[in-house]
């Protein structure tokens, strides 16, 4: 039983993890076409800092969205078309980038915000 315990706080120790990445504030519009309320995004953004990752996480089913992320200089680090059907939460490894910015369009709504990884 103390095993037991033990595993189940284990467990729930290595699930919380990931919510102490930093949030990146997301500006821009998503507009829903099939909600007549205004709501809030769609998606959140936070950055991993221990293990260099990006962490991009969809609420909701919107489609295919396309990912960009840039680095401080303007380079492209990663450009992927995401289905988020298929797909509830996205990780880009970030490596050796200290700054940049991340973007989410569908080609009619664009959100982005910008990153520092410490």
């Amino acid at each position: 039983m103390k095993q037991f315990k033990l595993l189940s706080v284990a467990i729930a120790l290595f699930c919380a993890i990931p919510c102490f990445g930093k949030k990146i504030p997301l500006h821009g519009k998503w507009e829903d076409k099939k909600k007549s309320i205004p709501v809030d995004l769609p998606m959140d953004a936070s950055v991993e800092e221990g293990r260099k990752e990006l962490v991009v996480n969809f609420h909701e089913d919107l489609g295919d969205v396309r990912v960009i992320v840039t680095s401080s200089t303007g380079e492209v680090i990663y450009n992927e078309k995401v289905q988020t059907r298929d797909i509830i939460f996205l990780i880009v490894p970030l490596d050796y980038q200290s700054m940049g910015m991340v973007q989410i369009t569908d080609g009619y709504n664009n959100v982005y915000g910008e990153f520092v990884n410490n």
